[in-house]
């Protein structure tokens, strides 16, 4: 039976693949509208303008929203927000990590310059543990996100509004990092 199921999961992939791009699509737009600008995303190779919407985009902001001051302790870093494999998430406790693919909202920092790893903030980044952040590296940077999988998004019937509840999700979670930069 399990075989199976792995079999028609296989057929479905281009529509998952379909699906997560117009979820980030829609994400994409209310957060520009409702955070600010991107600063950068990821790109499809080749000659194309278009964002990379789907199973690993990923899309930067600044730390703050545009007229806001930034917390100087933020320099160094970015929000991000992103869809990304589970299995690129290192140091996280595998209780904490189901299915293959989950969204991510927060913060990244080069390895050398994260608060998360600042002597004196442990007081501030156990409050952010507290608060559904999880510490973690991808790539070669660290960072503090909380976790969204795309089937707590089914509340919502159509790709815009699965879009959308997105976007208010990942706003809310850079509002939290804002509102609460780190001491040092």
């Amino acid at each position: 039976m399990e075989q199976l199921g792995m079999a028609l999961a296989l057929m479905e992939v281009n529509d998952a693949e379909e699906a997560a791009a117009g979820i980030c699509e829609h994400a994409d737009a209310w957060i520009a509208a409702h955070w600010g600008k991107r600063t950068n995303q990821a790109m499809p190779r080749g000659n194309s303008t278009d964002p990379a919407y789907g199973l690993d985009y990923w899309a930067n902001y600044e730390p703050n929203r545009p007229g806001e001051a930034v917390a100087p302790t933020w320099q160094g870093g970015w929000f991000e927000w992103g869809m990304r494999n589970t299995e690129e998430l290192d140091h996280m406790n595998e209780d904490d990590i189901r299915g293959a693919h989950v969204f991510y909202a927060g913060v990244t920092f080069e390895a050398k310059a994260s608060p998360a790893k600042t002597e004196g903030n442990e007081e501030w980044l156990n409050a952010r543990l507290s608060d559904g952040f999880f510490a973690t590296w991808f790539g070669s940077y660290h960072r503090l996100v909380r976790l969204r999988y795309p089937d707590e998004l089914l509340a919502q019937t159509t790709l815009e509004t699965q879009g959308q509840a997105l976007g208010q999700w990942v706003v809310e979670a850079f509002e939290r990092l804002a509102q609460n930069a780190p001491p040092r």
